[in-house]
């Protein structure tokens, strides 16, 4: 028999979500965002969190992030809050790091390494700038950023629904 769950989650008291409303339509190509009517559409309101976030992808990653030293996961961390919105890449240098992070240069650098073997966060050719692995990180929408990466796993839903209203209006 399965673990019975508790029956509440002590923090959810105390969670703040910052909503926000946005007036969409639902035209012929599907979600898009805008105030007015496109080719007779359906004006649809949607809430969005207004919070900065930045989603960890888990695939794969605890294999090798178990394996991290305390400092390389806090960097990790780091690199997470800090990674601007719809990026793959980074500036990290490494005076404001130590100060905010309190640690040493050499700490710095062993971090640094160990994420950089593990191929979190590569040189670019810009000084204390780096490459983030969105298969791992992303902050934003990995499809809109990277549509040519996309595999769609399942037929789109729009598709079946032209098939059956084209299959009734030919009968």
């Amino acid at each position: 028999m399965a673990k019975k769950p508790p029956e509440t989650n002590p923090f959810v008291q105390a969670l703040v979500i910052n909503g926000v409303w946005k007036i969409t339509t639902l035209g012929r190509k599907g979600l898009e965002d805008g105030v007015s009517r496109k080719r007779g559409g359906h004006l649809t309101f949607h809430i969005f969190d207004k919070d900065s976030r930045c989603s960890v992808y888990t695939d794969g990653l605890l294999n090798w992030f178990t394996s991290l030293t305390t400092s390389a996961k806090d960097m990790f961390m780091w690199i997470a809050t800090h990674l601007p919105y719809e990026q793959d890449y980074l500036e990290m240098v490494e005076e404001k790091y130590c100060d905010e992070i309190q640690v040493g240069k050499t700490t710095f650098y062993g971090a640094r390494q160990q994420l950089t073997n593990r191929l979190i966060i590569p040189r670019t050719s810009r000084r204390n700038t780096y490459w983030v692995n969105p298969t791992y990180l992303f902050k934003g929408n990995r499809i809109d950023r990277f549509p040519e990466q996309v595999v769609e796993l399942n037929e789109n839903p729009e598709n079946k629904f032209r098939k059956i209203t084209d299959e009734a209006t030919t009968i």
